[in-house]
């Protein structure tokens, strides 16, 4: 009998373990400014729990408000979880209160920072392992599936750093550079070689930009696993171009200094800002957002020093929310190709235009410079501004297209990102279309190709039956940026820019001055054209020497279907001849062969 009694209380006492859920710990390190980035993490982690496990969070901080505690413990409570909260005096660990950050670093990163190389003497020793992660990470799959790695033979499991390459120069003390923003920790192997004073010694005695990840990276080199690349799948926010393409599902890392909540409008711009947003509306987050703002009114000179752009942003967005009930009257349509140096030139002269009812649209067609990040932050602190990003680069003609299919003004404009504009571009071009109702106004630039079209018919509107002999002549340039379209004019005929590289615009002009009904034209000049800009999208000669030509043939098969060829033979053969001696004596020898091979009579 005692036997049985004895079975029955092992098996009462094995049965609730065999079947008790796994516990998985993770720890994040934060400040005040980021506690609320780090309830969205732990959203993101609750959201996809599909094993159903236990989790425990621990948060690192040195100081955590007494509010933020208490939003983060009723987020996790909720959520019927366990959170701790340990304090992490950083500045006592390493004997000095002087930020360890590099100077660029140390303007946005405290000392809590580096809490994340103390965690094997900052937990209890029953914590065997844990999950780090950066606040700036969204976990977008179960976290079990990590937490199953096994790395009992090593003290931690990192994924390659993005710019592994350029930082394993910088320490020749390594042949591999991992990430510190997921971080799957053994601390019982960590507690074992003794990892935290190694780290003490290195930090001791050197200076390095990025010392929490620099230093584990020393420390641990020959003690880390190579973890699956989706664990850490560094993204840098506003662009199309994630760094590890291959990785598709586990951990996004917004790494950089520009983070998913600076960009509040860009949700449609970009998919993993969009899925980021997706956790934030289904959290407290939106709340805790308006919270931050409401806390700044209380420190005025921090307000001033940090939060200052954050407040443009905010009434920034609130403006672009109520411009969606109204009609510009003009939209402004800017493709860019890796402009960055051209940008804040650009801009300063769209935002200071005397015309004010007019919005901004910048096209960046897949640029690989700063471009997307300049537009992103331009856009963050003037409504008019919108943003559209190409994936790859298709070409300027391509990237019109895109803006004109978003434009709403009633009328529409082309402009160069690398051009100068006169202050009252838009409000004269505006006056005289619609003191015309022309389909089109030209005005005049420092490139005068041709004479003002009054000169040939005595008047101020015409159409090309007013001048067949002279239409493609008399247009002043045979370009896009001077001219000022109606929208409806342009839908109503389905215009649209051709693949071509170099003389897109010239077709695209062709049609629309044969279409129009009324154009009309300014006798002032007020775009200042940069003819020889070397990254300009208006592409150089060399680089697609048949398109100039191609551009008057397909204008030559445009005329033949409307059967008025021969009527604008003259002008037609003229601009021909005119545009090919143009680009033929801007080529190279080798091309100027091969055009004259190709077209000879």
């Amino acid at each position: 009998m005692k036997r049985c009694i004895a079975l029955l209380i092992f098996i009462f006492l094995l049965i609730p373990a065999c079947f008790a859920k796994e516990n998985i710990n993770v720890a994040v390190n934060i400040d005040n400014n980021y506690a609320t980035y780090a309830i969205l993490t732990f959203n993101s982690i609750l959201k996809n729990n599909e094993s159903n496990s236990d989790y425990t969070f621990y948060v690192l901080h040195d100081g955590l408000s007494l509010l933020n505690k208490l939003r983060i413990k009723l987020f996790v409570a909720t959520h019927k979880q366990k959170v701790k909260f340990v304090y992490a005096d950083v500045s006592k660990l390493i004997n000095s209160k002087q930020n360890v950050f590099s100077k660029s670093q140390a303007e946005y990163i405290n000392n809590i920072g580096i809490a994340r190389v103390f965690l094997p003497n900052l937990l209890p020793e029953t914590v065997k392992r844990c999950i780090y992660l950066d606040s700036d990470t969204l976990v977008v799959t179960d976290l079990k599936e990590l937490w199953d790695t096994d790395i009992s033979q090593y003290a931690a499991g990192m994924c390659e750093d993005s710019n592994k390459n350029d930082l394993v120069k910088m320490l020749p003390e390594i042949n591999m550079y991992y990430n510190s923003g997921v971080i799957l920790m053994n601390l019982d192997y960590m507690r074992k070689i003794n990892t935290t004073k190694e780290v003490l010694n290195f930090i001791k005695y050197n200076v390095l930009r990025y010392p929490d990840q620099d230093v584990l990276n020393i420390v641990l080199n020959k003690h880390i696993q190579k973890l699956n690349q989706k664990w850490n799948y560094m993204y840098v926010t506003a662009t199309n171009y994630p760094m590890f393409p291959e990785a598709k599902k586990g951990i996004i890392h917004y790494i950089w200094e520009y983070k998913p909540w600076h960009f509040l409008d860009t949700e449609d711009q970009y998919s993993l800002i969009r899925l980021y947003y997706s956790y934030w509306k289904h959290s407290d987050l939106k709340f805790s957002y308006a919270l931050n703002y409401c806390k700044i009114v209380f420190k005025s000179n921090y307000f001033i020093k940090k939060y200052k752009n954050n407040f443009q942003q905010y009434y920034t967005h609130i403006f672009r929310q109520l411009n969606k009930f109204r009609t510009p009257k003009i939209s402004v349509i800017v493709p860019v190709y890796n402009g960055e140096q051209y940008i804040d030139k650009s801009f300063h002269h769209l935002k200071n235009q005397t015309f004010k009812n007019y919005e901004i649209i910048f096209v960046d067609d897949g640029s690989k410079d700063k471009t997307a990040l300049m537009l992103e932050n331009i856009k963050q602190t003037n409504w008019k501004v919108r943003v559209i990003h190409h994936n790859k680069n298709q070409g300027v003609g391509a990237a019109r297209n895109t803006g004109l299919a978003a434009a709403k003004g009633e009328y529409i404009i082309f402009l160069d990102i690398d051009d100068n504009y006169n202050k009252n571009l838009l409000k004269k071009m505006y006056k005289k279309a619609i003191k015309t109702d022309s389909d089109i106004t030209i005005c005049g630039s420092n490139v005068p190709y041709g004479k003002d079209p009054a000169y040939f018919v005595g008047k101020d509107t015409y159409n090309w039956k007013d001048l067949p002999d002279y239409i493609f002549l008399a247009m002043r340039t045979p370009n896009i940026w001077d001219k000022l379209y109606k929208r409806s004019f342009l839908t109503k005929n389905n215009l649209k820019f051709t693949s071509l590289k170099l003389g897109e615009d010239v077709y695209f002009v062709n049609q629309s001055v044969i279409l129009a009904d009324k154009i009309t034209t300014i006798p002032d000049e007020l775009i200042f054209y940069e003819i020889y800009t070397p990254n300009s999208l208006t592409k150089q000669v060399d680089k697609a020497p048949e398109d100039p030509i191609e551009t008057w043939l397909l204008t030559k098969k445009f005329l033949d279907e409307r059967g008025i060829y021969k009527e604008v033979e003259q002008s037609y053969l003229t601009a021909l001849v005119s545009s090919f001696m143009w680009a033929y004596y801007k080529m190279d020898n080798k091309n100027q062969k091969l055009i004259i091979k190709k077209y000879k009579p």
